[in-house]
């Protein structure tokens, strides 16, 4: 008895799974997935303004169900996607079928998924009456709340050999999903951009700062051109000061030098320090 029960349940499970499935749709790689749009309370509350007297509780890609309040639509024995419901009557009517292969679906627009998507339900007949439901779900990527009336009524139109009754809703969940991703890719690289230059102003602020005050022996800040910004970040970094350019200071220690002393390589002066050789001119010096 108990292995029976555990087939019967895996079977239906299956079927719900399978149910699920057939409520997606993919579009040149865009996949709107129509069961995020189901209603967590068991059933959408939708009212028609021009006929306060009824109600109508649909449900998307599921059996309505979690019936608490109106018992009618529990105890009429017939499991259906939507209802309408009377409230001067208090009768509870299905309005869908809750077989796997009910739902048709399509795109709002056919070559573009970006419009959302839309379902059918086959027309179920119930008390001598055909009925159907059509659920438009518009991708709305401004929509982040979904609740129990999120989903509103259009109108109904009778064909002759049924009733149409049409549904909206609008939510970002009927976006497609790359849709969703690709505008937060976007996103992080305007972040990603704009960090990138803030950082880069910053710097230049703050070397600049540094510039003026340790080179130029003045206050405030300046804009240091950049063929001399990141040479002089390195050397301060380095040597923990901004050093004094090569040319300048070899050009003033020579400024008193006889051309004839220039020829010779090496002279020690009265208080024994080297003088400067053309040799030493060109040679390579420490940026310390």
């Amino acid at each position: 008895m108990t292995l029976k029960v555990l087939v019967c349940l895996c079977i239906a499970f299956m079927a719900h799974a399978q149910l699920y499935e057939n409520c997606k749709i993919n579009h040149k790689g865009s996949e709107i997935d129509l069961n995020k749009l189901r209603s967590p309370e068991g059933y959408y509350i939708v009212k028609d303004s021009k006929q306060p007297t009824w109600s109508y509780f649909i449900q998307i890609c599921d059996v309505a169900n979690n019936f608490q309040q109106y018992t009618s639509c529990k105890k009429n024995g017939v499991e259906s996607k939507s209802y309408e419901y009377g409230h001067h009557t208090s009768i509870c009517e299905p309005m869908a079928s809750p077989a796997e292969n009910d739902v048709t679906i399509e795109l709002l627009d056919e070559n573009d998924a970006s419009f959302g998507a839309q379902l059918t339900y086959l027309p179920f007949e119930y008390s001598g009456y055909s009925k159907t439901v059509k659920i438009q779900m518009m991708c709305d990527p401004n929509e982040k709340q979904l609740n129990q009336t999120s989903l509103k009524y259009v109108g109904e139109q009778d064909t002759g050999s049924e009733i149409l009754y049409v549904f909206r809703i609008r939510s970002h969940l009927a976006c497609p999903a790359n849709q969703t991703s690709a505008a937060l890719i976007v996103g992080i690289s305007f972040a990603v951009m704009t960090a990138s230059v803030v950082f880069l102003l910053c710097t230049y602020f703050f070397v600049g700062t540094l510039y003026r005050k340790y080179h130029l022996q003045e206050s405030g800040w300046a804009i240091v051109p950049h063929h001399q910004l990141w040479s002089s970040l390195l050397t301060f970094v380095t040597c923990g000061r901004f050093r004094k350019t090569t040319t300048h200071t070899v050009k003033h220690a020579h400024a008193d030098l006889k051309p004839a002393m220039l020829s010779i390589s090496r002279r020690i002066d009265s208080d024994g320090r080297k003088l400067l050789s053309p040799g030493d001119v060109n040679s390579p010096q420490s940026p310390c």
